[in-house]
C-alpha cells in the first residue's frame, strides 16, 4: 500500500487512459481541479481498486466514469460545489463519515465528449451490476446532501430509518406525493429530477448534517405511508 498524507494534487486529468490505480491511501489530501476517468468508451475507463481516502478535500473536481472497487471514502469536503460522478460504477465501495455534497449520476457522456456513446455505457452498467454482490455501503455516511440515482438499490447497504428507495413508477404517481407536506426537505426536487432525467430509481439519503434532518426522516415516513417510497 502506497500512502500519501497532507499532499495537494492539482490539474490532473485522466483521459481515456484505461489505467488501473490500486493499493493507495490518501489521508488529509487536497484535490484541486482534477478529473478522473474522462472516457469516451467503457473500454477506456479507469479502474480504482483497494483505495482509501480519509478526511480529504476536493475542489472543482469530477469523478466521471471509473470503476471503483473496494474503495473507502471516510470523510470528504467539497465546499459549496457538489462533487459529481457521471457514470461511475461501484463494487464494494463504502461512503462513511462526514461529507459535504455528492451527486451520483448514471450518465457517462460528459459534455467535454459530445461524441461519447451513452448507450454503450448503459449496457456496460447493466452487465456490471448483474454480476457483483454489492455496490455501495452508505449506512454510516453523514452528508450535507447525497443524491444517488440508478445504482441498483438491492446492491446498496443502507440505513432503513434515514434512507429510502423510490422507483420511477412510484415517482410518476405525482398526485401521491405532491399533496404531502414534506416541509423543509428537498425530496420533491429529487423526485422531479428522477422524472425529468428518466432515472429508474433514486435513494433518498437524509442529510444528517442538516439542521432539518428530523424533517427529512419524517418525510421518508410520509412517502412510505403514501406508497411512494419502498417499505424498507
Amino acid at each position: 500500500m502506497t500512502a500519501f498524507s497532507r499532499q495537494t494534487f492539482a490539474d490532473l486529468y485522466d483521459e481515456d487512459s484505461g489505467e488501473t490505480y490500486e493499493d493507495l491511501e490518501f489521508v488529509r489530501c487536497k484535490f484541486r481541479s482534477c478529473a478522473l476517468s474522462m472516457a469516451r468508451t467503457p473500454d477506456t475507463r479507469t479502474t480504482v481498486r483497494r483505495v482509501t481516502l480519509r478526511d480529504c478535500e476536493s475542489s472543482w473536481c469530477f469523478v466521471m466514469s471509473p470503476i471503483l472497487e473496494e474503495v473507502t471514502i471516510d470523510g470528504l469536503k467539497s465546499g459549496s460545489n457538489p462533487l459529481f460522478t457521471q457514470g461511475a460504477l461501484f463494487h464494494r465501495t463504502t461512503l462513511t463519515g462526514k461529507f459535504d455534497s455528492v451527486v451520483i449520476s448514471p450518465r457517462a457522456d460528459p459534455v467535454t465528449y459530445p461524441d461519447a456513446n451513452g448507450s454503450l455505457f448503459d449496457e456496460a452498467r447493466e452487465e456490471f451490476y448483474s454480476r457483483i454482490d454489492w455496490a455501495l455501503d452508505i449506512r454510516h455516511v453523514e452528508a450535507r446532501s447525497l443524491e444517488i440515482y440508478d445504482v441498483p438499490a438491492s446492491l446498496v447497504r443502507r440505513d432503513p430509518e434515514t434512507q429510502a428507495v423510490v422507483l420511477r413508477e412510484s415517482a410518476a404517481r405525482e398526485d401521491a406525493w405532491r399533496s404531502l407536506d414534506l416541509g423543509e426537505t428537498w425530496w420533491p426536487q429529487v423526485l422531479e429530477t428522477m422524472l425529468a432525467q428518466n432515472y429508474d430509481q433514486a435513494i433518498l439519503v437524509t442529510p444528517l448534517r442538516d439542521r432539518h434532518a428530523a424533517a427529512f426522516i419524517d418525510g421518508i415516513r410520509k412517502l412510505r405511508a403514501a406508497g411512494v417510497a419502498e417499505p424498507t
